[in-house]
Order: structure tokens, then sequence, then C-alpha cells
């Protein structure tokens, strides 16, 4: 836990020790502060191919004593490092990594209402190796997912006005990227 009253000059106030223990090198991936509450959700990211990875929520009430309050397990073969927030609505990436099985790809939805039982209320699958980046505006996802019939990652637009039932509403590429509408493809050499 860091205390940032001084941007300028972090300091560290409280050191977190998971357990179980990772193996092999790790490192907290994203810190992610939950608005109104005195809760910071991280992710880890394990440095070796078979390394575990979660999402855990965190009690910082006492920023002295920090306690996981919750951990989300995510798949072998899954890189799961990149979390928002917006109300009791979490949303956690769920992009291939690192391996030659195909595990299921997409962006899990959780309602975190009750913050020691976080519950999964909708996984939006997507094709390939699945959701990079996103941001989320309490309203609306903007995802960069690879999609089918489309070379790389797009822009995609998910409407979780009901966050149990995500919605895709728009998506944008760029031209050349629609493989399967027949745009010729310009960069043969990048993807």
């Amino acid at each position: 836990m860091l205390d940032i009253s001084d941007v300028k000059h972090p300091k560290e106030i409280s050191e977190l020790t998971f357990d179980p223990p990772f193996h092999g090198l790790f490192a907290v991936h994203t810190a992610m502060p939950f608005p109104t509450r005195k809760i910071v959700e991280t992710n880890s990211e394990a440095n070796c191919e078979d390394g575990p990875s979660q999402a855990s929520l965190i009690d910082v009430a006492d920023p002295k004593n920090p306690k996981v309050v919750a951990q989300l397990e995510v798949p072998e073969g899954i890189h799961s490092h990149k979390v928002r927030v917006s109300g009791d609505v979490m949303l956690i990436n769920y992009e291939r990594y690192k391996t030659k099985k195909e595990p299921q790809a997409g962006l899990k939805v959780f309602d975190i209402s009750n913050k020691s039982k976080p519950r999964e209320i909708a996984f939006y699958k997507t094709h390939g190796k699945g959701v990079h980046r996103f941001t989320f505006d309490g309203r609306y996802a903007y995802l960069s997912p690879t999609a089918e019939g489309y070379i790389g990652n797009i822009m995609l637009i998910l409407d979780l006005a009901d966050p149990a039932r995500p919605i895709e509403v728009g998506r944008w590429w760029i031209p050349g990227q629609w493989k399967a509408g027949g745009e010729p493809y310009p960069w043969n050499d990048w993807v």
C-alpha cells in the first residue's frame, strides 16, 4: 500500500503477502481503487508459463493492515490483467496467453455488491485470443478484442445497461482488417 498524499514522493505504508504464495517471479500488474470505498483490486501476473493468475479484492479500510477479502482464480492459459470497476460492477479481461490450449477468452462481468463474495453474472465470449485492453464508463465497455473474420484486434463497444446481459452495440476497425469482408490487408508483415 502506498501513501500518495505527496505524489512526488510516494511512501510505502504496508505490504501484503499472498497465501498461497506465487511460484516463480511475479508482480502486481494492475491496482484499481474502488470509487467510494476503501478497497483496492489488484491483478497478479506470474512470470512463468504455468504460473498462477488471479484477481484479488483487498480491504484497505486500515491502510497499514490490508486484507485479502476475495480471490478470483483464472484458468490456466488465460492472462487476466486488466480490471475496471463502476459502482457494484467489475469487469476483468480474459486473454489467451502463452498456451497451446484454447481456453475460452472474453470479458468477465462480476457483481461486487458483497466485496467478500464477487459473483460472476456474465461472460462475454470473444473469438481467438480474446480481450486485451478495455475501459468502462459505467454503461459502455470499449474493448480491443480479436474478432472472427478480422486480422488483429479491433474496437468493440458493449452496452452494459444490464450488466448480466452485455450487448454489442458497435465496432470499428482500421480499413484492411476485415478479411471476411474482402478488405485487402496492406500490412502483410505486421500482424
